[in-house]
């Protein structure tokens, strides 16, 4: 089983890589207005291939991993989301938040430490 979650792991994140396709960047050396970046740097450009509702499709499964995740590794509670382009595209939510009084995590759940 841990095979097949790290190869689904693996999947997901080759997937999300080969959606996104670079195009030339424009000239600019600056990415907002206070912002400076290298001369060397070009911006990513992403063409509208469908990318976000493909990383929706793997929603289920992620959901899958994560659940399985938490059990084989007994950890209380999980929450994750998945941000392209400054959009939340996947949110989610498994276990407790608070075993004591067996409050369910959910999507919106902060937690005190490993949060990424």
């Amino acid at each position: 089983m841990k095979n097949l979650q790290q190869n689904l792991l693996i999947l997901c994140f080759l997937a999300v890589i080969s959606a996104c396709k670079q195009k030339q960047a424009d000239e600019s050396n600056t990415i907002g207005a206070s912002q400076k970046v290298s001369e060397f740097y070009k911006a990513p450009i992403f063409e509208n291939d469908d990318r976000l509702e493909k990383i929706k499709l793997l929603a289920p499964e992620l959901q899958e991993l994560f659940v399985e995740h938490a059990k084989v590794n007994k950890i209380p509670g999980i929450a994750y989301g998945i941000v392209v382009d400054n959009e939340l595209v996947v949110a989610a939510a498994t276990g407790l938040i608070n075993q004591e009084t067996k409050v369910r995590a959910d999507k919106t759940s902060s937690f005190r430490i490993a949060s990424m």
